[in-house]
């Protein structure tokens, strides 16, 4: 009742007299079924309060033996703000219903996705990659977006940039220039170490973890010939992962550390 007049539905919805309830316009809830997705469930029956939008549940209790991650709002990882009708997602999730994992290093607004060096791609996504980490021959993941592949579109990681092109072909380097998690960190010029007499670059039937950079034979799934392995500073100095530079010891000069300075080690 406002003013003398009865609003019906809170004027956000029609009421239909045969069954007496309001059928709410897009944004608010009221009927049964919506009433029971609701998390917890949050019936409105006048329409007089928003909803949030709904997206697979991350993790319920399934529905039959072979149904689950029923559509609930904000996808069971946020909540909602019913004055604005939109999703708070918990920390480590994102979309407007909650509904994927985020790229971001922290919560904050001005956080940017995988750093800003790097795109945020979905498993279907990255499943087609060969050139996302770790190194895998391309495949496919979804299809079954109701069963096995239900996250096919959910689960997200990093894809970082990279200025030399990366994979086990010839030509191409096994690491990117950015990694980690968020892409946080950005490997160091490569080089072959000028004190052996191996060269530590070739990578031909080799592995090169892409967390810890260690080389391992692996004559499978190893590059191929001309594959390159990435040796920061050329083993000849520490690398800032923070600015991607070298820090050469003491007798070794360049941005990879692979120049011999024969003044310094006189001196």
């Amino acid at each position: 009742m406002v003013d003398g007049v009865l609003i019906t539905c809170s004027g956000h919805g029609l009421c239909t007299s045969q069954i007496k309830a309001c059928q709410c316009f897009e944004g608010f809830g009221s009927s049964e079924e919506l009433s029971r997705k609701l998390q917890p469930p949050h019936p409105a029956p006048d329409c007089s309060e928003l909803v949030c939008p709904f997206g697979k549940s991350w993790a319920d209790i399934p529905s039959s033996a072979t149904q689950a991650h029923a559509e609930v709002e904000c996808s069971d990882a946020g909540y909602c703000d019913r004055a604005l009708g939109t999703c708070k997602c918990f920390e480590g999730y994102a979309g407007t219903a909650c509904e994927r994992r985020s790229c971001k290093m922290t919560q904050e607004e001005d956080a940017l996705s995988c750093s800003g060096h790097g795109q945020c791609l979905t498993l279907a996504e990255l499943a087609t990659r060969t050139d996302a980490q770790p190194l895998t021959p391309a495949t496919s993941y979804g299809g079954y977006p109701l069963s096995t592949t239900w996250d096919e579109d959910m689960i997200t990681a990093c894809y970082c940039d990279s200025v030399w092109t990366v994979g086990l072909s010839s030509g191409e380097t096994q690491l990117s220039e950015y990694f980690g998690t968020y892409c946080e960190k950005r490997h160091c010029p490569s080089g072959n170490d000028p004190m052996t007499d191996e060269d530590e670059t070739d990578c031909e039937n080799k592995i090169q973890d892409f967390i810890t950079g260690e080389i391992s034979d692996d004559a499978v799934n190893g590059g191929s010939a001309g594959n390159l392995c990435h040796v920061d500073c050329s083993n000849r100095g520490i690398c800032d992962y923070e600015t991607g530079t070298c820090n050469c010891f003491t007798g070794y000069a360049g941005e990879n550390c692979a120049l011999q300075d024969v003044l310094a080690v006189q001196a």
